[in-house]
């Protein structure tokens, strides 16, 4: 996260609130425990809640929704 902040810092002036989106990770990296996004079975957590937590930063929080075709 610092490595990106601050590549980001070089070429513009970053102000609270902005957001740097990262995108998602298709694929697990090279012997991660992580799994990739193509490993999850979205159907089955449904109206669940998917977390991301960075240390020192804090937790997001927001329920699975699956639109139907």
């Amino acid at each position: 996260v610092q490595r990106i902040v601050s590549h980001a810092s070089a070429y513009m002036t970053l102000q609270p609130g902005d957001i740097i989106h990262c995108g998602t990770s298709m694929a697990p990296a090279p012997g991660s425990e992580f799994h990739g996004l193509t490993d999850w079975n979205l159907q089955s957590t449904k109206g669940r809640p998917m977390r991301i937590r960075i240390e020192g930063i804090g937790e997001l929080s927001n329920p699975v929704v699956v639109q139907e075709g």
